[in-house]
């Protein structure tokens, strides 16, 4: 029995082998994850509604578990875990699309 990590587009950039599909990938969820935060921020209120709701929601929340994990200095990590957490969200969320490339009738289940 052979295990693998799936078919990827390989290619060598400055004396490294990347898979080019993956990087792809993590362009797009990056400028995913940029265009969301500008629209949750662009007409915020006192009064949040919509998107603005959501994000705040999430941010206080994550907010909450860095106080209470990282202590009274928290602030100062703050913005990059919480763009790693919204990175590692939009990621997972995006890996359960399914591959168009590979038809539902010919992927193998372990």
């Amino acid at each position: 029995m052979e295990l693998h990590a799936g078919h990827h587009t390989v290619v060598r950039l400055l004396g490294l082998n990347v898979n080019l599909d993956t990087l792809i990938m993590a362009w797009i969820v990056a400028a995913i994850v940029i265009v969301v935060t500008l629209l949750a921020t662009r007409g915020r209120s006192m009064v949040p509604s919509g998107l603005q709701n959501g994000m705040e929601m999430i941010v206080e929340a994550l907010l909450d578990q860095f106080k209470e994990n990282l202590g009274p200095k928290y602030g100062q990590v703050t913005s990059v875990l919480l763009t790693m957490f919204l990175f590692i969200f939009f990621a997972n969320e995006f890996g359960l699309l399914p591959n168009p490339g590979v038809p539902f009738s010919s992927r193998r289940t372990i």
